[in-house]
């Protein structure tokens, strides 16, 4: 019980990593690099409910990552955190059709590989 907060710092994580891009799909690119475009891209995204969505799901993350704080030891579970950067690739390729390559894969599988190591030493 007490690793649900680890589980939902992930959740929330991925799950605004994903509506976030959601969001700028629907913004389309910044047309240029200039600060005035870029300014006025920003100001259009805070008005995105996608964009809204995950900056409080980034905000959920935080507030249960402190809470799987007050119960753990940092070194022991922010390996676990390596877990998005399997879940974002893999949810990426399904929702949004994304490239997923050898290299990707073999990326995954050492992160998974080392998440398996990191936790027997728990």
């Amino acid at each position: 019980m007490k690793y649900v907060y680890v589980i939902l710092t992930i959740v929330f994580t991925t799950f605004g990593q994903l509506v976030i891009k959601a969001g700028v799909d629907k913004l389309g690119a910044i047309q240029s690099s200039g600060f005035h475009s870029t300014f006025q891209y920003f100001v259009k995204a805070i008005g995105n409910i996608w964009i809204i969505s995950g900056l409080f799901s980034a905000l959920l993350a935080a507030f249960c990552w402190m809470a799987a704080l007050s119960k753990f030891e940092l070194s022991s579970v922010y390996p676990f955190q390596s877990i998005n950067f399997i879940l974002v690739p893999v949810l990426s390729v399904l929702l949004f059709q994304e490239s997923f390559n050898l290299y990707k894969a073999a990326g995954v599988l050492i992160i998974v590989f080392g998440i398996f190591v990191f936790s027997r030493g728990i």
